[in-house]
């Protein structure tokens, strides 16, 4: 079976790793996100996509830093 590709990505993003609430206010249009190696082939100029954002367990401390 072949895998075909749609050229929309979902990509999921743990708030403890990566603070998308701060990206977010910065109202930045582009960003660099990792991907593993054996998918980096499969990405191309012009393709979109959507973050997915997991459940914040970041403590309020940790918030407020």
């Amino acid at each position: 079976m072949s895998v075909q590709t749609t050229g929309y990505w979902t990509f999921f993003c743990n708030p403890a790793k990566w603070a998308i609430d701060e990206f977010l206010s910065k109202n930045i249009e582009y960003d660099d996100y990792l991907v593993t190696e054996w998918q980096s082939e499969w990405f191309k100029p012009g393709q979109l996509g959507v973050v997915r954002v997991g459940v914040d367990t970041r403590s309020l401390r940790v918030l407020a830093m």
